[in-house]
């Protein structure tokens, strides 16, 4: 950037002269104004600015009204209809069929301008909130096309002018400790920023009588697709915009703003004027420390707050406008601070619009997707089932297709993209991955308002991989996992809400403690619009992409099973300890069944005399080649044993915690490398001594399954066939595993025969293996024993065999 002396640099009641970010955007700006007097107008300035190319590249787009450039696509599944935008090159199904004479705005851009009209507002702001690729953006394009408003964007990497993202690069040299000095610099910038669209909106009007909302919108919005197809190489906004900040004072701009939105207003007759300011969150980390609170002197604002100040009170006599900053960040809904001036009292509240939906089912994924390519009902389920929720997967799947990938790669390459660590390398800001990554390195803040970020990522981590549970938060000092992209926001019932942190505390094992990391909300006090007696604002986590992601960040530190114990550990209950060792556990035989061991000589199976011969080979735990099928499910009302047992291998978890009733703690299959399948039945005892062998022991025998302790099936008519179905599937066999710790069993491991023919299915496969206090230290890994024997009082015996095995 050009320096400048500090001298220029006035009262804004005179004069105020602004440096000029070098770049292709504003590079021509680097002009002398030393000829134009001190009352030079904004028009004045207007009309010198359209003299040149400026002015060219206007003239061309309003008399050629160009359509968008259209993309061949190289797939052999052609689009039909209409077909898509091509911007830079590659096909943009975010400008596909954009809402004018034949195509009509969405019910979710109807509902948003809805929610803008100014009836009742305060300060004519609304908070536009949601999950990265939910369809902000895409909101903001079709209300747009509609309606006369302006469009902003604070990232420098969207589309859109670069007027707000080049802020920083005008304002730094100005900052001061002056802090007063520093929001009055701020707000003017954004009041010129402001002032260059309605000149422009003013001019375009003026020139073309048949201009539209939506011409209008695409030269804010794709600038970019016509300055090619016209050699143009500015940026006509943010040229604009500098040199009205190096040219007016305040006075001037504010009176200027009054007149020509005035004039505006009269001749298009708008009910709503929506100002836009997308990525918003960009703005609440630039220029921190320079801002202060104008209520609370000591507080930092960042830049958002003088920018969004502006936008809402640009002069005094501006009406029927809304401003609306859009973004993923939480803190947006705690901008109210910067609604106040020097007489004005503090707004309470702030209107909020969350209510951005998500694919419904597979119906709604193919009613989008064949207006776009022609594709099978099983490519459809399968997008959907990858990335069911958020729009923006599955619109990039359909735009690599029409590049020519398969549904598959297309699949894939996504699938990457948001979840795997490949990603770091690009920086790639839609990974998910990247993202925590970004925590990790220091790149975001690990903590927001004392909350660890990681921790509650942790947290939801564990529910759905340790639990099967889905995950929502209630409180806005946890709610970070917004703006990063791994929950989206939804209204529920609060009796739903209540009813899935229910079930979250069963799965998990224990209450759920409000002071801790497993839930959080959005805001103490919701606006009425969105929130009442019966409904909550909740973030919920349940896209696959995102458990993926949390999932592979953690387990790739081992953290997860780390956390299991250490929850384990701080539990009082002897119950939700067993409970939490049943979530841990899956990692333990998934090591034991991983192809490389001899299944007969592990050492809960090694001293079976006559094991069958099946179990002289190795073994591998029958696993989903999908990448959104989960490792541990858990039972519920809708999926039970029976369901899992007869399920799709390829759609099966690999691990099982069926419902109390069925008998099994845990269960899962095993294939043999002859290709023999086993079913294994697991029961777990964390305890100290052994009460009951034989009826634990029953507990793993699908002969017993559904009984009760006198060995009555509890309800012939419903259980008996599930019963019946579970031993057809046993037929090669059954592996039944007793794991009992820190408590000694004295009896053996050994084969299952059976001699009343009449009452039990005689198989000469049924193997029983124990593990117990003999046994365990030769089974389990070495820091798992270390922290069950800090967990519980165990005999010296026992760690003595430790130092055996070193």
């Amino acid at each position: 950037m050009r320096t400048f002396p500090t001298s220029l640099i006035s009262s804004f009641s005179h004069f105020t002269t602004y440096p000029v970010a070098t770049g292709t955007a504003s590079r021509e700006e680097s002009i002398s104004l030393d000829d134009l007097p001190d009352n030079t107008t904004p028009k004045e300035i207007l009309y010198a600015f359209l003299e040149d190319h400026h002015g060219n590249f206007l003239t061309q787009y309003l008399e050629r009204n160009d359509p968008l450039p259209s993309y061949e696509s190289n797939s052999f599944r052609l689009p039909h209809n209409k077909p898509p935008i091509a911007f830079a090159g590659r096909p943009s199904l975010l400008l596909h069929n954009l809402p004018g004479d034949s195509t009509s705005v969405s019910t979710i851009a109807t509902a948003a301008l809805d929610a803008m009209r100014p009836v009742g507002m305060e300060d004519n702001l609304l908070i536009m909130l949601g999950t990265s690729g939910c369809g902000k953006t895409r909101t903001c394009l079709e209300i747009l096309c509609s309606t006369w408003g302006i469009y902003f964007v604070a990232g420098k990497e969207n589309l859109g002018s670069k007027d707000i993202a080049l802020m920083e690069s005008y304002l730094t040299p100005l900052m001061t400790g002056v802090f007063d000095n520093n929001r009055s610099h701020a707000e003017h910038y954004t009041k010129c920023a402001l002032l260059a669209r309605l000149l422009i909106l003013d001019h375009c009007v003026a020139k073309s009588p048949s201009f539209t909302p939506q011409r209008w919108m695409l030269i804010q919005v794709v600038q970019d697709i016509f300055k090619k197809m016209y050699g143009y190489y500015g940026d006509i906004f943010s040229n604009l915009t500098a040199r009205l900040a190096r040219a007016c004072n305040e006075q001037v701009v504010r009176e200027e703003i009054r007149n020509i939105y005035s004039k505006l207003y009269k001749k298009l007759g708008w009910t709503v004027f929506p100002i836009f300011l997308d990525e918003a969150q960009i703005l609440q980390l630039i220029l921190p420390n320079y801002f202060k609170s104008r209520t609370l002197a000591t507080e930092d604002r960042p830049l958002l707050s003088p920018i969004v100040h502006a936008l809402v009170h640009p002069t005094n006599s501006v009406d029927g406008h809304c401003v609306v900053p859009c973004g993923t960040d939480l803190g947006l809904m705690f901008v109210r601070d910067t609604l106040l001036s020097g007489i004005a009292k503090q707004v309470t509240s702030i209107p909020r619009f969350t209510n951005f939906g998500g694919w419904r089912d597979t119906e709604h994924v193919a009613q989008y997707v064949r207006a776009i390519v022609d594709l099978e009902d099983a490519d459809i389920t399968t997008l959907y089932q990858y990335f069911p929720g958020r729009f923006r997967p599955i619109v990039t799947c359909i735009e690599r297709i029409l590049i020519g990938f398969s549904v598959n790669e297309a699949i894939n390459f996504v699938w990457g993209i948001y979840t795997t660590p490949r990603t770091l390398k690009e920086k790639n800001r839609q990974s998910l991955y990247y993202q925590l990554d970004g925590v990790m390195a220091g790149r975001r803040p690990n903590f927001v308002n004392w909350t660890s970020v990681l921790e509650l990522f942790k947290s939801v981590a564990l529910s759905d991989f340790y639990a099967g549970s889905s995950h929502i938060f209630t409180k806005s000092a946890q709610m970070e996992i917004v703006e990063l992209g791994l929950a989206r926001l939804r209204t529920l019932p609060i009796a739903k809400a209540n009813i899935l942190k229910r079930n979250l505390s069963l799965a998990l094992g224990r209450e759920i403690d409000e002071d801790t990391l497993m839930e959080s909300v959005v805001a103490e006090e919701p606006a009425p619009s969105f929130s009442d007696d019966s409904t909550q604002l909740v973030a919920f986590v349940d896209e696959p992409m995102a458990l993926a992601a949390l999932y592979n960040f953690f387990v790739q530190r081992k953290a997860l099973s780390h956390e299991i114990l250490t929850l384990m550990a701080a539990s009082k209950a002897p119950s939700a300890k067993g409970t939490l060792w049943q979530r841990y556990l899956p990692e333990e035989f998934g090591a034991m069944f991983d192809g490389s061991k001899i299944v007969a000589n592990l050492p809960f199976l090694n001293k079976i005399k006559n094991l069958p011969k099946v179990y002289n080979q190795t073994a591998t735990i029958i696993r989903s080649s999908s990448s959104i099928v989960p490792v541990v499910k858990i039972a519920s009302v809708y999926y039970k044993l029976e369901d899992y047992m007869t399920d799709d291998s390829n759609t099966r978890a690999a691990f099982f915690i069926p419902e109390n009733l069925a008998g099994p703690d845990l269960t899962f299959f095993i294939k043999f490398r002859d290709g023999n399948i086993v079913p294994v039945f697991v029961q777990v005892r964390l305890r100290s001594a052994v009460h009951k062998l034989e009826a634990a022991l029953g507990t793993t025998d699908p002969r017993l399954f559904y009984r009760d302790s006198n060995g009555k099936l509890q309800d012939e008519d419903r259980y008996g066939p599930i019963v019946k179905k579970v031993l057809d599937l046993c037929k090669n066999g059954v592996l039944r595993i007793l794991d009992y710790y820190p408590a000694e069993v004295l009896k053996a491991p050994h084969v299952m025969g059976y001699r009343d023919i009449s009452a039990r299915v005689t198989t000469e496969c049924d193997v029983v293996g124990i593990i117990s206090k003999t046994n365990a230290h030769e089974v389990f890994r070495k820091e798992h024993i270390e922290f069950l024997d800090a967990l519980k009082t165990v005999s010296a015996s026992s760690k003595r065999k430790y130092g055996e095995l070193e």
